[in-house]
Parts: structure tokens; C-alpha cells; sequence
């Protein structure tokens, strides 16, 4: 096995520990369009209010957030991390994926374990470990009621995401620290059950990264009563010999269960 493959192996089980958020029952549906994920964050002003006051939105969805990220840490299901370089030579190209199950020990401890053998056939590249987590962590936003203050929330307007009417809301926030990472970009938020559907933005602190994915798209699909993540991406490069080689990221989660009630 490749020094990347099991890296990529310890990265997926490193994001039950640092970014517990994803779901999935039977989705994505279709396929989020194929389009790149790296296009600047570019948003004005909303030409018209929505129907409802957006501080009432805000506080309906952030509720529901509150909700969400207690209950997703204890679902057990299945990550699949999945890193593919598209260089135009045999070098800088290739891919590494693992499948990993996540879950619940009885006395609480969130553990995962292989479902699949780590495989890799990149070539140029060897991720370190810290690399992977990161990849695997950042793509998480969850904007609960104790993050609310850090950040201003502006209305940008309404839109459909996958034939879904939507409110749309640029989140910035109001100061970066290194110690905590904060994001940066949309998220939007259907127009009938005020749950956030899709996010797409970076995540900041006062350090500069050099990281070669800066920016995720994450999709949320309906999984029992409570919309969830199912599927991530980014699209960035990162440098194998004179060339700079084309890389995308993506985790899907699937096979959602929730916790046994006794």
C-alpha cells in the first residue's frame, strides 16, 4: 500500500474527530453540475427583501443548526474521501480513495474502521498527514446559535439550487483568529423548511494558507426529518515537477443511520 493511500486512510477517519457534519440516504439524487468550485466569492445586495423579515430566517435556520449538529454526532455512516489529479501526463495524474464507516461506541467514543482497502495510484504527489485531515475537516460549516455573533449576515437574494427555491445569505466574518477557523461565502436556505441546502465559501484565520484547496461546495439532502450534507467538493493545484497539476477533492456520505433508541 502507498504512504498516500494510508494517509488518506487516517485523514478520513480524522474527520469523525474534527468535523463531525455529512449525511446521506439515498443521494445525491443528481449530481451536483459540473462546474469549477475555485470562481470568486462575488455578492451584492439583494434587490428586494424576501417575503419574511431575513432576521427571522436567520434565527429559524440557525435553530435548525443547533439541532443538526447535535444530532449528526451520533448517525453512524459511511465517508468516502477521494482525491484525483488530472495532470496531462502519466505523472500528474492518478487518484486515492478510501471508504471508511463511522459510528458510535457504547460509551459514546466516535470510532471508524475500513470498509474498504486504501488505494492509490498517485504518482506525484504524498500528502502529508496534517494535509489530509485538513482536506477532510475544512468543507464543514455549521452556523449554530453560539457562532452567530462572529459574523455578519447579509440577504443577497433569492435562488433555486437543484430546482429548490432558496434564500441566498452572504456570511462574513467579523474578525479572523487563528485559533478558530471561520468561513466565509453563501449559504442558502430553502424557502419552506428554512434549512440551510448547500454552502459554498473558504475558511479563514489570520495565517496564510498554503493549502491546495481553498474553496468547498457542500450540498445537503433531505435524510429522514433533518437536511445533511452528502456531498463535497473542491477544485484546486498543486505543483509536480515544472507543472502545476489540476486536483479535486470530494467526500460523499452515505448509508445514514440514526442512533438505536432504547
Amino acid at each position: 500500500m502507498s504512504s498516500s493511500a494510508r494517509l488518506l486512510a487516517a485523514a478520513a477517519l480524522a474527520a469523525m474527530l474534527v468535523a463531525e457534519a455529512g449525511a446521506q440516504a439515498p443521494g445525491p439524487m443528481t449530481p451536483p453540475p459540473d462546474r469549477k468550485v475555485t470562481r470568486r466569492i462575488e455578492i451584492g445586495p439583494a434587490a428586494e427583501p424576501p417575503p419574511i423579515p431575513a432576521e427571522e430566517i436567520v434565527q429559524k435556520f440557525v435553530a435548525k443548526e443547533d439541532r443538526y449538529a447535535a444530532a449528526f454526532r451520533t448517525y453512524t455512516y459511511n465517508l468516502t474521501v477521494r482525491i484525483v489529479a488530472t495532470g496531462t501526463d502519466a505523472a500528474g495524474s492518478g487518484e486515492a480513495r478510501v471508504t471508511t464507516q463511522i459510528y458510535s461506541k457504547p460509551d459514546g467514543e466516535r470510532v471508524g474502521r475500513f470498509l474498504e482497502e486504501p488505494e492509490s495510484t498517485l504518482k506525484s504527489f504524498d500528502f502529508n498527514r496534517g494535509d489530509l485531515m485538513e482536506f477532510a475537516s475544512l468543507p464543514q460549516f455549521v452556523l449554530t446559535s453560539d457562532q452567530l455573533a462572529k459574523y455578519d449576515i447579509t440577504y443577497v437574494g433569492k435562488q433555486k439550487v437543484d430546482e429548490i427555491d432558496a434564500y441566498a445569505f452572504h456570511i462574513k466574518p467579523k474578525s479572523v483568529d487563528r485559533r478558530e477557523r471561520r468561513f466565509e461565502g453563501v449559504v442558502w436556505v430553502d424557502d419552506r423548511d428554512l434549512e440551510i441546502i448547500k454552502t459554498y465559501g473558504r475558511f479563514l484565520t489570520d495565517v496564510i494558507s498554503e493549502e491546495p484547496f481553498q474553496l468547498f461546495e457542500t450540498y445537503r439532502e433531505l435524510v429522514g426529518d433533518m437536511r445533511l450534507p452528502t456531498y463535497v467538493r473542491s477544485d484546486g493545484e498543486k505543483k509536480a515537477g515544472e507543472a502545476m497539476v489540476p486536483l479535486r477533492l470530494t467526500l460523499r456520505y452515505s448509508d445514514y443511520t440514526p442512533p438505536t433508541k432504547n
